[in-house]
Formats: structure tokens, sequence, C-alpha cells
């Protein structure tokens, strides 16, 4: 093949804080530009006109089963991964902090429902009990629109300003609930454990080791799922969970729960808690436009 070594490619910045573009990874922040990045260029320098790093190329996008740059492509922030280096080197691991809420961006219909002037900020689904938000106050339905001082964009930029500051500090976190802006005060922890989080939350599904949301139009873009689809969708599964074990994949459509049709999260919820006593729960899927029983052990 031709030795391209030491090429330079040349482009535009065109966004700043994109998400959603790497599967089901929980932590993205990417620089996007149209500076050509290829297979073989990730971990490469984004550099600006004076030669200072900006970024470290990271992903492209592709077109469909295509595996070259189609004028897309995305970076990890400087800054994020100094502050990740710097924690491997000081720490050995890298340390977030934990707010203890599960989130999801506004859309429309959350928007006109909760009376919000926008869709601006995020939506609290569930908040882990004994967690720092427990404490703080929180309750499902807040919608989340600053912290720390910051304008809180969607569900990924709040978790992005949350895991990027220093745990054992105090944050006024500014929420909206029901029509009127609140400002609650949250003492930040060290993100703990996976374990631990579902063992803390009574929520029947973090029982089974997964977490759903209601399929919107913002969860089909993310898992690549057609409009016409309904129901609730997969969006997280622990591994070794009895979820995972049975097969559970995230973007999987639940579509039944035993007998029980199943069109929202809270319909999933209660199905679940109803069958707590049983050995095993039966759920009907919709995964790549075909349905399948998967079994899930309880016990």
């Amino acid at each position: 093949s031709t030795n391209l070594s030491h090429t330079v490619t040349a482009g535009i910045v065109s966004a700043k804080g994109r998400s959603s573009v790497i599967g089901s990874v929980d932590y993205q922040d990417f620089i996007q530009t149209d500076a050509a990045i290829n297979p073989g260029n990730s971990g490469g320098a984004l550099v600006n006109l004076e030669g200072e790093l900006v970024g470290i190329n990271t992903a492209i996008a592709t077109g469909g089963l295509m595996r070259s740059n189609v004028g897309v492509g995305f970076a990890i922030p400087t800054n994020l991964a100094k502050t990740i280096m710097n924690d491997l080197i000081v720490e050995g691991r890298v340390i977030r902090s934990w707010l203890g809420v599960f989130i999801q961006d506004v859309n429309d219909g959350i928007a006109k429902a909760l009376d919000l002037p926008d869709r601006k900020g995020a939506v609290v689904t569930e908040v882990v009990e004994g967690s720092p938000a427990d404490k703080a106050g929180f309750k499902v339905e807040d919608v989340v629109v600053a912290f720390g001082g910051k304008k809180v964009r969607d569900s990924s930029h709040l978790k992005n300003l949350v895991s990027s500051t220093r745990p054992e500090t105090k944050q006024d976190v500014g929420i909206i609930r029901r029509g009127r802006s609140r400002t609650l005060k949250v003492d930040l922890v060290e993100l703990p454990q996976e374990d631990v989080i579902l063992a803390s939350n009574r929520t029947p599904s973090f029982s089974l080791g997964m977490r759903v949301e209601d399929l919107d139009a913002s969860m089909a873009r993310r898992f690549r799922l057609e409009d016409s689809e309904s129901g609730v969708v997969v969006v997280e599964v622990s591994p070794s969970s009895a979820a995972a074990e049975a097969g559970v994949q995230p973007g999987d459509i639940i579509k039944r729960v035993g007998d029980t049709e199943i069109d929202s999260a809270r319909e999933f919820r209660t199905a679940i808690s109803r069958v707590n006593d049983e050995d095993s729960i039966l759920l009907l899927i919709r995964r790549r436009g075909g349905s399948i029983f998967l079994p899930i052990e309880l016990n």
C-alpha cells in the first residue's frame, strides 16, 4: 500500500459538545470537524492554526457499512483528555463525581406536559435512594437546567458537568419543578461501583440489571430504530445481571412483560413489580425488525 505517513489534513470545527457518537458510551463530549480522519488515525492530534493541541482524534461518521471518512470526524477535547491523564497518573484511575439520578432529554411532549419554556435541560426519571440527589431533595420530573453555575443543554451535557466536577464539593443545581424555578444544594461524592448503584435503587427494573426509557424520537435516533416502533427501549444493561444473562441488549424494545402489553416505562415497572414472587419472567422483545421471547430468571 502507499506510504502516507506524516499526513496533515485541514478543516474547520463545525460543532462542540457532540454526544451519542459512540454506541452506549456514557460520557461523550466531542469536537466535530470536517478535517479528514480515516481508520488508523485515532489517537492522532487535532491542532489549531498555531499548532496547539485542541483534541485527540477518536471517531468518524461513516455511511452504512463503509469505514471511510464521509466528512464528519470527532475528537476528544484536550481539557477532558488532560483531566483523565492526570487522574490516571496521580490516582491510577479516572475520578468521577456522582449525583445519583437517572435522566433523559426533554422532548416536545415532556416540555408541554411539564409546562417548560423550551427543551433545554435534563428531566429526572429516577432518584437513587441514599444518593447525593436523594439527600438534596431531588424528585422525579424535576428538570435540571443549571449545574455549578452553568446552563444545562441536555442529559449528556449534565452527565459531563457532573463527572468532570471533583467529588466532595458542594454544587448549586438549578431545577424547574411544577413550573417553578428552584435551587438545590448537593454534596457530590465519588461515583461508586455500578453494583452499588443498582443495589441501592429499589425500582424493580434495576433489580433485573437494566434500565428502560420511553421510546420517543430521541431514543429512536440514539439506537437507530424505526420511527414506527413503540414501547419502551432498553438503554442500559448491567454486566453479569439477570438481564444480561438472559441476553437483553441496549436498543431492545420491550413489547410485553408476561401477558401484559407495555407502552411506557411506568407500565413496565408496574408489570415487573407484580411478578416479583415468580421464579422467572418472560419478555417479548423487538430486535432488528423481529420479535423474540427472552425469559429472565428472578432468583
